[in-house]
């Protein structure tokens, strides 16, 4: 329990509060905030071990805690209050306090811009509609690319490809400076290869090609024809015709009826 003469210490003594980053992608950092422990201990002088410091170490932390708000993005002008948050200490010898700190964002600089996208190319392969996408960076590892589709792609399709900062953009913010100008692209599917939907869409060359090929291959095929054949025919010899038409085939003739 408490009273009048109860000892008190302040939580937020030793606070030390940074504001650090760039405008509009500041952040609040604390540092310093359980030094005040050091007084509690010294208060109880000589009549802890080493064991029982360490653990009251440990149970102090345990009843304090602290909240920033807003704690990130933060631009110059911003409010920031720091609230210390005291768990019951009823059962301890003296009482822990603490009141809202607030503080003022200023002298954050301006932060500058880049293309995410200058540097990325996105590779389509396949057939269509089986195409497939592929995104390739000279950016580095700091910046990952995201493709909203990537297979069952056909020429003419439309792809979106999202640039994400490791660490998020305040992160990448306070590291590097700048900002992404914009965290989405899309990019038209092209180059992809395509079967032919009707004889409309295939040209005059490709038809003769298909021609040749067609007649080579049934001429091939009726060469294997002739030594199964034979012994049925009434000739000695067959003339097979041009591919174009179909192969003449000479029956014999009608056995005579028997006398």
């Amino acid at each position: 329990m408490t009273g009048c003469g109860t000892k008190k210490f302040d939580v937020n003594k030793t606070m030390e509060v940074n504001i650090e980053g760039y405008n509009g992608y500041g952040v609040c950092e604390l540092k310093n905030e359980y030094e005040w422990i050091d007084d509690v201990i010294d208060w109880y002088g000589d009549s802890l071990s080493e064991m029982q410091q360490v653990g009251a170490e440990v149970k102090l932390m345990s009843l304090v805690s602290y909240e920033v708000t807003p704690k990130e993005k933060l631009s110059n002008g911003d409010i920031v209050t720091i609230s210390a948050k005291i768990e019951s200490t009823e059962d301890l010898a003296f009482e822990l306090a603490g009141k809202d700190i607030t503080v003022k964002v200023e002298g954050l600089e301006e932060v500058g811009e880049i293309d995410p996208f200058e540097n990325v190319e996105v590779q389509f392969e396949g057939v269509a509609p089986n195409g497939t996408a592929k995104v390739t960076s000279q950016d580095g590892s700091d910046i990952s690319y995201e493709l909203d589709k990537n297979t069952n792609l056909a020429n003419g399709d439309v792809v979106t490809v999202t640039a994400v900062p490791k660490g998020g953009m305040t992160e990448y913010a306070r590291n590097h400076g700048v900002v992404f100008s914009a965290t989405e692209k899309t990019f038209s599917v092209e180059g992809l290869a395509s079967y032919a939907g009707g004889l409309d869409e295939i040209s005059d060359e490709v038809k003769e090609k298909m021609k040749k090929q067609a007649e080579d291959a049934l001429l091939a095929h009726s060469a294997t024809w002739v030594p199964i054949l034979m012994p049925f025919f009434a000739r000695a010899e067959m003339q097979i015709a041009p591919a174009a038409t179909i192969p003449a085939v000479i029956l014999p003739e009608k056995c005579p009826p028997p006398r």
